[in-house]
């Protein structure tokens, strides 16, 4: 992919980076996947001792490197992979000294201090053998490391070994933005390339702050950087190191790195067979399926596999006869059906409050709403619902709430693709249920090869592919859903088809004893493509013809996107009328490290150049038009022929009666349609480079200090057209008439591609330090400072792309009857130069070429303790500057430069001049009287600062947060009794509308939206153990069968997580009022454009108490402490006392042994209870209880809400929450008991 503007310059600041690496004293080491270790060998007086002989061997692969001390008696090896180790030191004059029990990890800088040796003979051999649970002297970043002891010890639940980022410190459960089930957002019961890590928050940061990598590969997915482009295979995988503070500047990314290492090859030959099993007999019925009367699913999992090592030899021919070349291969099926989709029984269980038989046909009486809505008919929530329709469109009365020929036959045939109640209507909302399961079939293999060329030179490659099928029930991604439920796309919704591949090459070359250079090519591919099983259901078997505002060709239904209580479940329909539905991914990038050691200096340097491309179309587009709200005044006007037509209310009520039968009679109040999904194709450079020392000041005090470079490009545009930027000097211009205002390269060639220049190189310094205060490895202070630069991510850039190409997105608000009056007002919505009005547009700001960064810092203390244990005690805290504030996809973002103040709509139009009352007399044209409800979309534009527009999303870099903790960590990893032990209090607040850490209030004051983030668990515990029984019996058939069973287990517990930036900040302040206006009666919607003056903040309540001071079990908000403003107008405060919802809990316990066979042959046997206590988490959960966190205010109840009318101060001070019996409560639980049992055959 040729880059389109600012090529040659970017080159160039390469080549200025570059120079500077050259330029310094000398060059340095590998890339931090691999590891260093060093030493100074002494004589028993401690007298350094030059030119000493120094081997290390890598056990596995009998790889043999040697140097020699230097003059300072110091050595260095450099470019290590991670394995295990034997050194020895040969001097004329004194005994070999070996040291055995090495093992280095990812990236792990070791020194083992001094190495004396004994005056003798080079025939006498002195054996040493290294403890585990080391402490690192040499590093003062911050890390935690998933053991190969742990991944053979501990038992996960899907296949991917991210999944025991769980257990690690700092760690903590993040469940995205506008969701508050207490789950993960990735269910580890079944494997989905997404893997474990998007299900947590690393230290406090955003998504895009963590760096993926296998084998040195970055496998993190550009869409978002919240998951993986391929699972890490747990019997594929040696070992994971996670750097979470103070990372040195050889790192790509960050500043948290999970650096993952595959297995290699070995000298000798050695394999697993082996497969996993799971099956819904050995289960447990999953909490919330009981509670939703749904049948425990019949699912099983079997993941079938083999992995094998050794040289590779040609039969009868003596080739590789030394050894040298080796692999590792593997292959694994993951074989899942009946699973739950979405990942987890919250999001495979759909509920809906759909109509029933008879209302579809017509049959609105009160004994059919009665069955229609049961406990819910005197629930004011939906009173809009239970009203007996009076009116026909005509103004002629209805007898008994019969539609008869005021039916739309065309809205009752959208009607009819929802499902039929399945069940009688509960109090948590609704009338159908229904569990979605899925076959989610992948198969996943990994080979390398290692090769010792010679000497000095050494080879590996690695190539890993996941390929297979997943079934989507709704649409892509996720399930959506709104008061009043979601049900599934007709057809049976999406199949997903995956495939993915990542690869690298490296080459180590060892220049002299004292310099190496390590070049690594490396890529990864990312391919998933979605099909409707059936496309005809969406067509109504291509019966659907309806061509909306645009006329673009589409042939799919129109989504129902109305996310109140007003009338049908919200259901997305994928349009593929246009092709498919995919997202293919590329990562390629190429590294060149060199090392020189200089005395106690170990010098890096090295230079980094990588392409990311992300060109995908998107599943959200609504092509097909949508049917954003049901809300009908007591008349309006019919588009095409100027007539009044009536609501369903009665007339003089001042209400529009049952929505859902307006709906039927053909009115809706608001349509939009977008008019093309042009799929993006975008990418950016990263060019950088960087130095570093690591120098050993003495044998006791390390200090490491450098700076990478850091050239990211922005994302720019592949065919050439370029990213929109905001100019509001060229608004009236009429340089751009399809987008006043807005600029790109298509348009103005002195525009790069990417919308806006590069950033100058981003400076990036890294220090840190450890000193061995005690000269003996047992007490060890440390600390680390960095800076790091992350990327915006490829949804960031998507929909600014879409609209430089032409998509357009046009809302007409009603009321009006839809197939009749759509066409005609789409006339007048679109221009002939292209412009639609009051549309919403999205862009950069001009000029702002920032990347979010983050300050790291941590203060470490590790003690050796009691039973050959360690103790680490913690501060890490770091401070996130330049977040993009694009980051809410909720209808309030912080980004909106054309909001609408406060209070402004009442004011005169400033176009108009016209003004507009709360309400309008009953009867009341469009024509004679508009209400501030009843605006449509181009009058309240009027008073925006740009009135041609709706909202301006113009994204900029100008969002911050901050994150600081106390861990303490205790691990013990010798002995039959081995554990791991971590608790961690952190605080996480930053400003909300960054990525998944909150739904911002208001775009006017960044202060207003700063508070606990969405990931802000302020408590977090985790212990692993593993406990292996001794000898109990003597007898040979009894010890076979009865010693050495091992015991392993995982327990995590969390505290919960803020409710006000987990959901939406108003708690969904919503409603209706009954009052008096101006003598006559009226009902009046309980919103922020209604009560506030503006739809561009969220209406918050008034707070008299302490929401989070409540009282009785399962009760997290307190309902007494909110109400409604006392006058319009009035707003209350963004920020409530700290409300944390519901805790995390779960232990998993594992019980295993391994039957010798002779020589290395064994067959494991483990089984595996996860949530062995089958303990369901208690969770607040909006599929289930819709109404358990939306303050529902209003005046009056179902049964008097045609006769009970107040005036407007006394309808505030007496309205109350309609919900208050059951908001911010949960009575619901999820989680369930799941059995694994392992055969392992190993040789």
């Amino acid at each position: 992919m040729e880059p389109k503007n600012g090529r040659w310059g970017r080159y160039l600041r390469l080549a200025v980076a570059s120079a500077a690496v050259c330029a310094a004293p000398h060059m340095l080491l590998a890339q931090a996947n691999n590891a260093t270790l060093s030493g100074t060998v002494v004589d028993p007086t401690h007298a350094v001792l030059p030119g000493a002989t120094v081997k290390l061997t890598n056990v596995a692969t009998g790889d043999v490197r040697t140097t020699k001390s230097n003059g300072t008696g110091d050595f260095t090896f450099v470019d290590l992979p991670s394995a295990n180790f034997t050194l020895s030191v040969q001097m004329s004059g004194f005994q070999v000294d070996k040291v055995g029990g090495i093992h280095l990890d990812p990236g792990d800088s070791r020194n083992l201090h001094e190495l004396i040796l004994q005056p003798g003979s080079t025939t006498q051999t002195v054996v040493v053998k290294t403890a585990a649970n080391e402490i690192t002297l040499d590093s003062g970043s911050a890390s935690t490391l998933i053991s190969a002891q742990d991944i053979k010890h501990l038992a996960v639940e899907g296949r991917d070994v991210t999944e025991l980022l769980k257990i690690l410190p700092g760690f903590s459960l993040s469940t995205g933005n506008n969701s508050v089930t207490n789950t993960p957002v990735s269910d580890p019961a079944q494997v989905s390339v997404a893997g474990g890590y998007g299900s947590y928050s690393a230290e406090g940061t955003i998504s895009s702050a963590i760096e993926e990598l296998y084998d040195g590969i970055d496998i993190t997915d550009p869409g978002n950087y919240g998951g993986s482009l391929q699972n890490i295979n747990y019997d594929q995988v040696a070992e994971v190191k996670v750097d979470t503070s103070g990372a040195t500047a050889d790192n790509v990314g960050g500043p948290v790195i999970i650096n993952a290492v595959g297995k290699s090859g070995t000298r000798e030959f050695h394999g697993d067979v082996y497969t996993y099993g799971r099956t819904y007999q050995m289960n447990s019925v999953d909490w919330l399926s009981k509670f939703d009367h749904q049948s425990a699913p019949p699912d099983r999992e079997i993941y079938p596999g083999f992995a094998i090592s050794g040289p590779v030899l040609l039969p009868h021919l003596d080739f590789n006869h030394n050894r040298h070349l080796t692999f590792f291969a593997g292959l694994e099926g993951y074989f899942q059906k009946n699973e739950y989709a979405y990942g987890n029984a919250g999001s495979a269980i759909v509920t809906a409050l759909v109509p029933t038989a008879a209302m579809r046909n017509g049959d609105f009486s009160q004994a059919q709403l009665n069955q229609y809505l049961g406990p819910l008919a005197s629930n004011s929530s939906y009173a809009n619902l239970a009203r007996v329709p009076a009116t026909g469109l005509d103004g002629t009365p209805l007898a008994n709430g019969q539609l008869g020929s005021n039916l739309n036959a065309t809205q009752q045939a959208l009607i009819n693709t929802l499902p039929l109640p399945n069940q009688a209507t509960v109090t948590q909302g609704y009338n159908y249920a229904h569990t979605n399961l899925i076959d989610n079939d992948n198969w996943q293999g990994q080979i390398r090869i290692d090769d010792q060329i010679n000497q000095n030179n050494r080879l590996f490659v690695m190539y890993s592919t996941e390929r297979g099928k997943e079934g989507v029930p709704q649409v892509p991604y996720y399930s959506p859903h709104g008061p009043t439920g979601g049900t599934n796309t007709p057809g049976g919704g999406m199949l997903a088809d995956l495939n993915s591949e990542i690869g690298t090459l490296n080459l180590t070359t060892i220049l002299s004893p004292t310099m190496t250079n390590q070049l690594s090519l490396s890529g990864a591919y990312f391919d998933q493509d979605y099909v409707l099983k059936d496309p005809a259901a969406l067509t109504l078997n291509g019966q659907w013809n309806f061509s909306g505002i645009f006329n673009n060709g589409s042939k799919v239904i129109p989504e129902f996107q109305d996310y109140g209580y007003n009338g049908l479940p919200v259901n997305l329909y994928p349009d593929t009328s246009f092709g498919g539905i995919y997202a293919k991914k590329w990562d390629r990038y190429g590294e060149d490290d060199i090392t020189k050691v200089l005395g106690r200096h170990t010098l890096r340097g090295g230079i980094y150049i990588g392409l990311t491309n992300n060109h995908q179309a998107t599943p959200f587009v609504a092509t097909n038009g949508a049917i954003d709200m049901y809300y009908i005044g007591s008349t309006y006007n019919d588009a095409p022929n100027g007539t009044t037509e009536y609501s369903t209310g009665a007339q003089g009520s001042g209400n529009g009666g049952n929505y859902l039968a307006d709906f039927l009679e053909g009115g809706v109040f608001q349509y939009s349609q977008t008019n093309l999904d042009p799929a993006p194709n975008i990418y950016f450079w990263n060019i950088a480079g960087y130095v570093q020392d690591h120098y050993r000041v003495t044998p006791y005090i390390t200090l490491q200090y450098g700076v990478r470079i850091d050239d990211l490009a922005p994302w720019s545009d592949a065919h050439g057209i370029g990213i929109p930027v905001w100019d509001p000097s060229t608004y009236t211009t009429g340089q751009n008439p399809s987008l006043p205002g807005f600029l790109w390269h298509g348009i103005d060639k002195s525009i790069p591609a990417s919308g806006i220049n590069a950033h100058a190189p981003f400076i990036e310094p890294r220090v840190g330090f450890a000193w061995d205060m005690r000269h003996n490895g047992q007490t060890v202070l440390r600390a680390g400072f960095g800076l790091y630069t992350s990327h915006d991510s490829a949804n960031d850039v998507e929909t600014p792309a879409s609209e430089a190409v032409g998509q357009r997105t046009i809302q007409l608000t009603g009321p009006f009857l839809y197939q009749q009056a759509v066409p005609e007002l789409a006339k007048n919505a679109v221009t002939g130069s292209g412009f639609t009005p009051t549309t919403s547009v999205s862009g950069f700001k001009m000029g702002d070429d920032l990347q979010p960064q983050i300050y790291t810092y941590n203060v470490d203390l590790d003690q050796r303790t009691i039973w050959h244990s360690l103790l680490q005690i913690a501060y890490i805290g770091n401070i996130s500057r330049h977040l993009l504030d694009n980051g809410s996809t909720q209808p309030v973002t912080t980004d909106n430069i054309n909001a609408i103040p406060i209070g402004g709509l009442y004011k005169a139009d400033p176009i108009t001049g016209q003004t507009y009352p709360l309400a309008c007399p009953p009867g009341s044209s469009s024509s004679t009287c508009t209400a501030i409800s009843g605006l449509s979309q181009q009058q309240v534009d009027d008073f925006r600062p740009f009135p041609d527009y709706n909202a301006l999303n113009i994204a900029s870099h100008r969002l911050y947060a901050n994150y600081n903790s106390l861990q303490v960590t205790w691990n013990k990893q010798q002995g039959p009794l081995t554990f791991g032990i971590n608790y961690t209090w952190s605080k996480a607040l930053g400003v909300w509308g960054a990525s998944n850490n909150g739904t911002p209030g208001t775009p006017f004051d960044l202060r207003s939206n700063y508070g606990p983030e969405a990931f802000d668990r302020r408590n977090a515990f985790n212990a692993t153990y593993a406990y292996t029984v001794g000898k109990i019996f003597h007898q040979r058939l009894l010890a076979g069968l009865a010693n050495q069973w091992m015991i392993s287990g995982i327990t995590t517990a969390q505290s919960g997580s803020p409710l006000q930036a987990s959901w939406n900040p108003d708690f969904g302040t919503t409603g209706s009022l009954n009052i008096l206006y101006n003598g006559y009666k009226a009902n009046i919607p309980v919103s922020a454009q209604e009560l506030l003056g503006t739809p561009d903040v969220y209406l918050m309540p008034q707070v008299t108490c302490n929401p989070a001071a409540t009282h009785g079990s399962h009760v997290y908000i307190n309902n007494s402490c909110f109400s409604l403003p006392t006058q319009v107008g009035q707003q209350g405060p963004y920020q409530f006392h700290e409300v944390a919802g519901p805790a995390f809990f779960d232990t998993d316990l594992s019980l295993q042994k391994s039957f010798g066979l002779g020589g290395s042959r064994s067959i494991l046997v483990r089984y595996t209870a996860f949530n062995f206590l089958n303990h369901a988490n208690s969770t607040l959960d909006t599929n289930v209880e819709p109404n358990n966190l939306i303050l529902n205010y209003t005046n009056f109840n179902s049964t008097n809400s045609n006769t009970f009318y107040q005036s407007l101060p006394n309808a505030l001070a007496s309205a109350t929450n309609s919900n208050a019996n059951v908001f911010g409560t949960t009575n619901i639980k999820i989680g369930r008991r799941i059995s694994e049992v392992e055969v392992k055959f190993s040789f």
